[in-house]
């Protein structure tokens, strides 16, 4: 088996595994959340959880394309000469 199926099945199996422990641990805390918060308090918990999941994933890895871009574009050296002028032109209050 090549390397790259055998990569591909280990992280298979732990996307699996790891699927697992939050469908098991959901079990396991969404009665105790309920039991010790009360049904809306809880509601309003997960309408809340629910809400942010769906803003993280608005994002479509901006950030990471953004940053890999600049690294791309400037090089150490350029990048700090870049970021001390920055820094000064915000230091001194000029735009």
């Amino acid at each position: 088996m090549s390397a790259v199926r055998l990569s591909l099945a280990r992280t298979t199996i732990a996307s699996v595994a790891a699927d697992g422990v939050l469908a098991l641990s959901s079990v396991v805390v969404v009665p105790y959340l309920i039991g010790h918060l009360g049904t809306e308090q809880y509601g309003i918990f997960a309408l809340i959880t629910v809400l942010a999941g769906q803003l993280v994933g608005l994002h479509l890895g901006i950030g990471w394309a953004a940053t890999r871009r600049i690294a791309e574009r400037f090089s150490p050296e350029r990048f700090q000469a870049r970021l001390t002028a920055e820094v000064d032109r915000v230091a001194r209050g000029t735009t």
